[in-house]
């Protein structure tokens, strides 16, 4: 399928008219965009998304999305009466978080773009367990006019960010807040990994494959739907930037941190950097072994009490000896099928070609 791309054309007849006839010629215009159809359903539901490379499109089956792996993204509190239940942080009292008597907390409505931080200088009547919203226009609180939704995720760390914008940003939202319906949530099961999400959430290469997945460019709205379907490689907090984002090295655009990232990955499959965890997840069974001789690299992994041990009689830490059988039991422990599917696609994905579009070009004998 050909597609012809003229958004940016004031008057695009003429334009569209001219990559006819160079394509005509057998030349391809920079415009023209050669497309399986059946490449979009790579895609969670398919968008149209076609200026972009297959290898980009590739990246959301080869990485989990991000609501799986012990991630969720959920849409919070709707109070149906801001001006009742909502305030300003220096129109409330001044209360700790466990007063009993507390009725006013932190709450995230949202905001502007913002990457990584961004005040939250709203607070929201969530006293005895946010009764008076519960059963706002009904006293048995079967079908109030509020929607209090996700309250299980109230009051944990996470992160959020505003619902709409021209570019995608997060922000931290510590312990002790409320999220709202505007304001969405995401958190991990690790709450070390936060860390990690907060920096992958405001790069580049993430709001690139959040247009992608909504099909538009601009004026994006970031429902619960869209962020929990992008992809996302795994995160370590203790690895550090670049390792964590080495395998998104082929969209990274700026050419100097896509080299950086590259160098990183070939290093990472070359066992250079078996220290870090992301080494772990993706090859278990190179790691593991090692951390019965390395004891550096079995503390780097919390494997040291499996596979090291003090002696009693000498004082000294000794390997333990581990049968093979128990080494392979924990391998396998630490094995998933889904990643290893990933690994796959990862390893021998071709290199891109050029920028993030992958245009055919075609030549005709003269």
């Amino acid at each position: 399928m050909l597609c012809f791309r003229l958004l940016d054309e004031d008057e695009p007849a003429s334009p569209l008219a001219d990559a006819v006839a160079a394509l005509r010629t057998g030349s391809m215009p920079n415009q023209l965009f050669d497309v399986e159809p059946v490449s979009f359903r790579q895609v969670p539901n398919a968008p149209f998304a076609y200026w972009v490379s297959e290898g980009i499109r590739r990246i959301f089956s080869r990485l989990p999305a991000f609501e799986s792996e012990g991630r969720t993204v959920r849409q919070g509190l709707a109070t149906a009466d801001d001006f009742r239940f909502v305030r300003t942080t220096w129109e409330t009292p001044s209360l700790a978080f466990n007063e009993a008597n507390r009725r006013w907390f932190p709450f995230a409505k949202g905001g502007s773009y913002s990457p990584f931080y961004a005040d939250i200088n709203l607070e929201v009547n969530w006293g005895k367990n946010g009764s008076e919203i519960r059963y706002l226009g009904d006293p048995t609180g079967a079908k109030p006019l509020s929607r209090p939704q996700s309250v299980g995720y109230y009051f944990k760390p996470g992160l959020t960010w505003p619902l709409r914008g021209i570019k995608y940003s997060a922000q931290a939202i510590p312990a002790g807040c409320i999220f709202s319906i505007a304001g969405k949530f995401a958190t991990a099961k690790a709450i070390d990994e936060l860390y990690g999400l907060l920096g992958l959430f405001n790069c580049s290469s993430f709001d690139y494959l959040i247009r992608l997945f909504a099909g538009k460019v601009g004026g994006v709205q970031y429902e619960v739907g869209l962020i929990s379907c992008v992809p996302v490689p795994p995160v370590a907090t203790n690895d550090g930037v670049i390792i964590n984002h080495a395998p998104l090295w082929r969209i990274t655009p700026y050419a100097p941190w896509r080299k950086a990232l590259k160098d990183t990955w070939d290093a990472l499959v070359a066992e250079k950097y078996d220290w870090a965890h992301l080494a772990l997840h993706l090859w278990p069974e190179r790691v593991i072994p090692k951390c019965a001789e390395d004891r550096s690299l079995a503390i780097a992994h919390d494997l040291e009490p499996f596979f090291w041990a003090n002696d009693p009689k000498t004082g000294e830490t000794e390997p333990r000896g581990r049968r093979e059988s128990d080494v392979q039991t924990l391998v396998t422990e630490r094995t998933s099928p889904a990643v290893k599917s990933a690994l796959e696609s990862l390893l021998t994905a071709p290199a891109p070609s050029g920028g993030t579009s992958k245009r055919t070009r075609k030549t005709t004998k003269t």
